[in-house]
């Protein structure tokens, strides 16, 4: 803004666990006041980013107490999961390129004045092409989607849409994010399991992507056998209706793969029985649970009684081990 050395504006991206975390704040007003406020609630973000956007928020309220106030929109991808979720108060301005349409709105309020509750809107996506949060300094004219160059060169569309929108008498700020066409966005297989046979088949293509991948023989077969577990769960305990997702990971220092097995069954009335085998039996419940946890690195599972099942895990090559 003319005049002024400081911007009242703030942002923050974070990474983590294949989730990110996108966030632009506007400190109320303008000068060394404002961006104090907003440079405050970037601290408190940064140390509360993997909470639920919407509790962060409600804490941000509190610990703005005694400041001008900011208004602030929050982005949360999940990308193993395909969801986002958003949680904005004020006139931070969102825009989403993906499938199915997605439009995040922001609540009235002043996060640390006047705050009557923060709400978070989830959305199951598709695909997610690109990401645009920016304050009020840019006009909200323009469409993301008449700069070709987005997904490549998101910055100096950024710089673009600065120019060409944003306002002579105001902090302005933007952040594109665009998902990477990595390792992890290909070859990713659905397969619907009806029967053994087509237990048999998750089972082959997962030791068929750990091959791609360069996992040892050893591993692959490991892969394999838990895939094959997870299926024949689906096929005996939720009556043949649900499916198996294998997803290659690329991570900076790492490789690996993700298979999630997601039904309608009757769900697990007692989780810890069913994965660690406690009176267990092979006409139980979650029979093989134990097994597929020891075979792969991580291993995530919810479930609910009368409506199902989803269980996730992941294996990491050997020569790129977890952090």
């Amino acid at each position: 803004m003319p005049g002024l050395t400081v911007n009242g504006d703030a942002y923050l991206v974070r990474e983590w666990n294949k989730q990110t975390l996108l966030a632009v704040i506007d400190g109320l007003g303008h000068g060394e006041e404002a961006s104090s406020a907003s440079e405050k609630a970037k601290e408190y973000i940064a140390e509360n980013f993997a909470k639920d956007v919407d509790q962060t928020v409600s804490g941000l309220h509190l610990h703005l107490h005694g400041t001008r106030g900011v208004v602030a929109g929050l982005i949360r991808i999940d990308r193993l999961e395909h969801r986002l979720i958003f949680c904005g108060i004020g006139n931070i301005d969102t825009r989403i390129i993906g499938e199915p349409p997605m439009h995040p709105t922001s609540l009235d309020g002043i996060i640390g004045l006047n705050l009557r509750k923060a709400k978070k809107f989830e959305y199951k996506y598709d695909s997610l092409k690109a990401i645009v949060l920016h304050s009020d300094g840019i006009s909200s004219g323009f469409n993301p989607s008449d700069y070709l160059m987005i997904y490549k060169q998101p910055q100096e569309v950024a710089e673009q849409i600065l120019a060409e929108w944003g306002k002579q008498h105001d902090d302005a700020t933007i952040v594109i994010g665009v998902e990477q066409p990595t390792i992890e966005n290909h070859n990713v297989t659905k397969i619907v399991i009806l029967s053994d046979a087509s237990a048999l088949i998750a089972a082959e293509r997962a030791k068929e992507l750990a091959k791609t991948l360069g996992f040892s023989e050893c591993d692959q077969t490991k892969i394999s056998i838990a895939t094959s577990e997870l299926a024949r769960n689906i096929v005996f305990h939720a009556h043949r209706k649900g499916t198996i997702v294998i997803s290659p990971i690329k991570e900076p220092d790492r490789v690996g793969i993700t298979v999630m097995a997601e039904d309608k069954g009757p769900g697990i009335t007692d989780v810890k029985e069913a994965v660690e085998g406690i009176n267990g039996s092979k006409k139980g419940l979650g029979v093989g649970l134990g097994a597929v946890k020891r075979l792969m690195d991580e291993f995530k599972i919810e479930t609910k009684v009368r409506e199902g099942t989803k269980i996730i895990v992941s294996k990491w090559k050997s020569d790129s081990p977890p952090a």
